[in-house]
């Protein structure tokens, strides 16, 4: 008799711009978007929610082995390879400013 075998979480490392933040996730839901694995993981690891003016930081997922962002709406386990290195980044809006007088 053979047992079928569920994965039903992915692992893989997760880590803030700088380095300095870098966490082992194990066991992840790969049904979860990855949308709603930025959201999770930024306040786990305590990153900045508001940038300096008050506004909502906004993350993107960056795959160091694919080096391409993750789409939002994607599921993890399409998105994500187990033990893959992932990096979260603010998304940044250039030109944020008044402009010229």
């Amino acid at each position: 008799m053979t047992a079928n075998v569920v994965e039903i979480g992915i692992s893989f490392e997760i880590e803030d711009t700088s380095g300095q933040k870098r966490f082992n996730v194990n066991n992840f839901n790969r049904n979860a978007t990855v949308d709603e694995m930025i959201a999770g993981l930024t306040q786990r690891m305590g990153l900045p929610l508001t940038d300096a003016n008050g506004n909502k930081t906004v993350y993107r997922a960056f795959s160091k082995k694919s080096g391409k962002h993750l789409r939002g709406g994607d599921c993890v386990g399409d998105a994500v390879e187990p033990g893959e290195s992932i990096v979260l980044q603010p998304n940044v809006n250039a030109g944020g400013g008044d402009g010229c007088d």
